[in-house]
């Protein structure tokens, strides 16, 4: 991921799940940013093989991989 992210909530039941192929990479000091009162426990994250995360990342919630 070579930019920041933002999940903002539109709906109160709102979920945000993104699905990546294979290898997902957050970039150093990248960030989820949740908005609008979106929350880390409705994020969630299918990654097909592997996650790797740069320094100082903030991350949120649940994922799904092979290896991280």
């Amino acid at each position: 991921m070579p930019r920041n992210l933002s999940c903002a909530r539109g709906h109160p039941g709102a979920v945000f799940l993104f699905q990546i192929a294979s290898t997902f990479t957050m970039t150093t000091g990248r960030s989820v940013i949740l908005t609008n009162g979106a929350s880390a426990r409705s994020v969630f994250w299918a990654v097909g093989s592997s996650a790797t995360f740069g320094t100082g990342c903030s991350f949120y919630r649940n994922l799904l991989a092979q290896s991280i």
